[in-house]
């Protein structure tokens, strides 16, 4: 557990780390990219938050390239796919869900209803997270 954080958990041994980003953990989200370059880092729920915070989460995502957005965004409103890929790439974004909380066909279907290239959902829903898990064999 990261010191003062309730919500950050990880070992020197991690190989990816998994934040809910929330008002607690941006900063450590963003100094912890910066010291472990060779770790990627995942926001979760990435569109479904404020216009404040998801203006973080791009600031973050841009600024730090181990830093990657996923879709897990339970409460997300229409065009939020569409959004955090003009924001940061459809490179930067992996397909996540909420699962056991919620049905993954909402998540899959945000992304294949999604207004964006058929290759941009590719990347987010298959090749984005091959290439993590091919980074890190």
């Amino acid at each position: 557990m990261l010191e003062g954080s309730k919500n950050l958990t990880y070992t020197e041994n991690t190989v990816k780390i998994l934040s809910a980003l929330n008002d607690e953990s941006r900063e450590q989200v963003e100094k912890l990219a910066e010291a472990y370059k060779d770790c990627p880092f995942i926001i979760a729920h990435s569109g479904m938050r404020s216009d404040e915070v998801r203006s973080e989460v791009v600031r973050v995502i841009k600024k730090c390239d181990n830093v990657f957005a996923d879709t897990a965004m339970s409460i997300s409103h229409d065009g939020a796919i569409e959004w955090l890929v003009s924001k940061v790439g459809a490179d930067r974004v992996l397909f996540g869900t909420d699962i056991p909380w919620y049905d993954p066909g909402y998540g899959i279907g945000s992304v294949l209803f999604a207004r964006i290239s058929d290759a941009d959902k590719y990347k987010i829903l298959y090749e984005n997270a091959k290439g993590l898990a091919t980074r890190v064999e």
